[in-house]
């Protein structure tokens, strides 16, 4: 139920309906379309000339594993140290799969096409101008479309709990034409042809996946509503009867098989997706689905799916104040991580939002690509924007994996415990070999993200049913390479630091992200009083812990083999500031100094630019540097870092891209490259290169000319994590179990944010006008001593840290002079 005044809650709705995402004319590609989504089944609506939707399931993905044979760790070892090597590149061609072998391919389940008569031929059907508006509030996608004697307008949304679509198609009392509602299976040569069943408004099919026996179904089914209004004679004339007509099935020259559904009038259409990973019988399964969808009725599908909207935003929420670019890519960025987050396994690299990949429209690779260092980003900002209840899918997709990387960790490296690989699918089988692989990062890193939900949250019932049970086994397998070395700590075995390929004990990224996991299977171990004979091994491995390698700058280093004038990429050096959150005494310092040497040694940086500077290449890679500026205190610099993200990574439909688009002549951009600093770095073979071969291009060419290169790229969920996680630092941090307030926004900034969540298990509620801070609110989950760092910030007050002692669910709040109502600051 909301807290929120009658008042309040009307003002916050007015905040986050002004963030309605409008497109006055749709996009006419998938990759520019706006997006639905509950976690499960993600929805984008475009209109290349009719309508289109791609429907995409978690669940519904290629499976296959890779191929080529890996080799035993021992093995691997015995090698590299008899060649006396300094990479793993041998692995490339020993583990290569076999000649012919087919990769793990992109797959959305469906398309769903609603066209107006024919749209070919001579005599075709004139398209109509699209208008769409995404409404973020209620979590619905509107059209409104327009042509001479046809103005229908839609709407549409995916609601919660079910793998379900639902679409209202209302004012066609004046159409020229019937409607052709069409579910296609995307175009896909890797794939049989479906199996299809037909009734009186119904089309479905069953399809088989490539891995396993697994196969999903998709139905769709219109349901006829209200008839032509009375006074439209011309349209009762034409058609006096509003029907829906038998479906037919055909097949496409282009391969797409599709189930057509022949409507005249205002009707609601639902489409259901179920697997075999739900059920025995998919195609059953979503038949009913549809038909309950049916029953139930729109309208009550509807009422509910509002209601759950309104409690998500009225959650946790943010008023950036007269910075509203931030603030409409931050709401929206909160909106993606509602629609993406619901139930396991998690979305891949791409989230729920990509597209087939047949020949007129550019796919993406691997759909199913479901663990790296980027698709945990989307997680990371979950807590601090209150909404730690979506880590339990993240959790769970992980627990279903468990028993296959068990196998694999037992297999490979003769190791309890369990390892992800950077590429893993959602059955936990990893999908490449080579020196890849070696890069052993994957558990800590996703650890870190289940520490955070027991630091945030301090709850134990998900500490012990989800948290423990996979940081044990992430602890297991390291802890059991580790070995005492002559200085009497422990030192991990060798293994890949990300992104370089050169071997290294050490990697200063996984000792960086594998302590918090250490010290919170300890602290678990003593709350629950077990793993007791484990834990005096853990205790000892964590007060004999190895120094993180540095550089002879004083900054940190990838690893204590890696040669100091090696290449390297500095998110990944900074790991033991954020995410590892060390508690070094001297972490700033070496922070700092760390982000100093970045343009010596980064080759994420690129100088195809036109503002005489460098940028990121990747939104991950400005990522970490930008939150060590935050957390560093730089304001200015960060502030200026959310805009530079901005510049270069989002899209006009509210996503992300992966890597850059610089809207600027090429001449502009290769006239910068003169400014490359001149010096060498050392490849993975030792071989000596000019830095200009790093800096002077973007993967896929990031400058261009062309005015709808932005609109056509294809995105990915890890940039609006990073950018949701990042312009929520500038309200409230919380690391080191201290709350600051408004820690990094600018000079003069009015605004506020409401019941936003603090490590400790916190809720905080705060208000600034014109710089300074009028007003806080705490209030605690779990008795706590909560240390806050004084709000007054003025003369001798300044830089002192309050505690104050909250019970479970007591109040705490501090005024100056204002009173903020819940959506609004007023006068005290």
């Amino acid at each position: 139920m909301s807290n929120l005044s009658l008042k309040g809650a009307k003002k916050l709705e007015k905040l986050i309906r002004e963030q309605d995402w409008i497109y006055e004319d749709a996009g006419t590609r998938w990759a520019d379309g706006l997006i639905l989504g509950n976690g499960n089944l993600g929805v984008i609506g475009y209109a290349p000339y009719g309508l289109e939707w791609v429907l995409n399931k978690a669940d519904v993905f290629d499976g296959r594993p890779y191929r080529g044979r890996l080799l035993p760790h021992d093995e691997v070892m015995a090698h590299f140290h008899r060649k006396h090597l300094r990479n793993l590149a041998f692995l490339n061609q020993a583990e290569a799969p076999p000649a012919g072998s087919v990769g793990p391919l992109s797959k959305s389940a469906a398309l769903l096409r609603l066209r107006f008569g024919n749209e070919s031929g001579w005599a075709a059907s004139r398209p109509h101008r699209v208008r769409q508006r995404l409404c973020l509030w209620e979590g619905e996608l509107y059209g409104e479309l327009d042509l001479h004697l046809s103005h229908p307008r839609l709407r549409c949304f995916v609601p919660r709990p079910h793998s379900l679509f639902c679409l209202r198609l209302e004012n066609c009392g004046a159409v020229l034409w019937d409607h052709i509602i069409e579910l296609a299976r995307p175009a896909d040569d890797d794939l049989k042809a479906p199996t299809w069943r037909t009734g009186e408004g119904l089309a479905a099919f069953q399809q088989r996946m490539p891995h396993h026996g697994a196969s999903y179904a998709v139905a769709a089914l219109v349901a006829p509503a209200a008839g032509p209004r009375k006074d439209d004679l011309f349209q009762r004339c034409l058609h006096p009867r509003y029907r829906v007509a038998k479906s037919s099935v055909g097949e496409s020259r282009h391969g797409t098989h599709h189930g057509q559904i022949l409507q005249f009038g205002n009707a609601d259409v639902f489409v259901a997706i179920r697997t075999s990973y739900e059920c025995r019988d998919p195609l059953a399964a979503a038949i009913r689905e549809v038909r309950h969808a049916a029953r139930t009725g729109f309208d009550s599908l509807e009422r509910a799916h509002r209601r759950w909207w309104r409690a998500f935003w009225e959650k946790g929420w943010a008023d950036f104040g007269r910075h509203r670019e931030i603030q409409k890519y931050w709401t929206f960025s909160l909106y993606e991580t509602g629609c993406l987050f619901g139930k396991a396994p998690m979305p891949g690299l791409y989230g729920l939002w990509h597209g087939p990949t047949d020949g007129p429209r550019s796919g993406i690779y691997a759909s199913a690509y479901t663990h790296d260092q980027n698709v945990q980003m989307p997680a990371m900002p979950i807590f601090a924007v209150n909404h730690p209840e979506f880590v339990e899918p993240f959790a769970d997709m992980y627990l279903h994996a468990l028993d296959e990387r068990r196998r694999c960790a037992r297999r490979l490296f003769g190791r309890p415990g369990i390892y992800f690989p950077l590429e893993m699918n959602p059955l936990g089988k990893g999908l490449s070999g080579g020196a890849y692989r070696y890069s052993l990062i994957g558990g800590p890193y996703s650890g870190v993200i289940l520490v955070w939900a027991w630091r945030y949250t301090r709850n134990r019932r998900l500490l012990r049913e989800r948290l423990y049970p996979l940081l044990r086994e992430i602890v297991r397998f390291h802890v059991a390479g580790m070995r005492i070395g002559t200085d009497d700590r422990y030192h991990l075995d060798w293994e890949i630091p990300p992104e370089i390929y050169t071997l290294s004990r050490d990697c200063t990224a996984t000792l960086a992200l594998l302590r918090p996991c250490l010290e919170t299977v300890i602290e678990a171990s003593r709350l629950f009083n077990c793993d007791a004979r484990e834990r005096q091994h853990w205790e000892d491995v964590l007060a004999r812990y190895p120094d993180y390698p540095r550089h002879p700058n004083g900054g940190w280093w990838a690893g204590s083999d890696v040669p100091k004038d090696h290449y390297t990429q500095a998110a990944y050096l900074l790991y033991p500031f954020f995410p590892g959150e060390c508690a070094d005494d001297d972490r700033a310092r070496t922070a700092a100094r760390t982000l100093r040497q970045t343009p010596q040694h980064d080759i994420e940086m690129s100088y195809a630019d036109t503002n005489g500077r460098w940028h990121y290449k990747r939104s991950w890679a400005w990522f970490f540097p930008t939150v060590a500026r935050l957390r560093l205190g730089k304001r200015t610099e960060a502030w200026t870092a959310l805009h530079e993200c901005l510049r270069l990574f989002s899209k006009p439909n509210g996503m992300f891209t992966h890597n850059p688009v610089v809207e600027a002549d090429p001449r502009l951009t290769e006239s910068n490259l003169k400014r490359i600093p001149r010096a060498c770095l050392r490849h993975a073979d030792g071989i000596l290169s000019p830095i200009s071969e790093f800096h002077c291009y973007d993967a896929g060419s990031a400058a261009t000319l062309h005015p709808d290169a932005r609109r056509w790229v294809t995105p990915a969920s890890e940039g609006s994590g990073a950018f949701l996680f990042a312009a929520t630092e500038t309200l409230l941090q919380s690391h080191d179990g201290l709350i600051r307030l408004f820690p990094a926004v600018p000079g003069g900034f009015s605004g506020q944010f409401h019941r936003l969540l603090a490590q400790g298990a916190v809720e905080v509620s705060a208000a600034m006008d014109q710089g300074r801070i009028v007003y806080c609110k705490l209030k605690a989950r779990r008795r706590v001593v909560v240390r806050l760092l004084d709000p007054s910030g003025e003369g001798d007050r300044k830089g002192t840290v309050l505690e104050i002692p909250l019970s479970r669910n007591r109040n705490w709040t501090w005024r100056k002079g204002y009173v903020p109502t819940e959506a609004g600051i007023e006068r005290f």
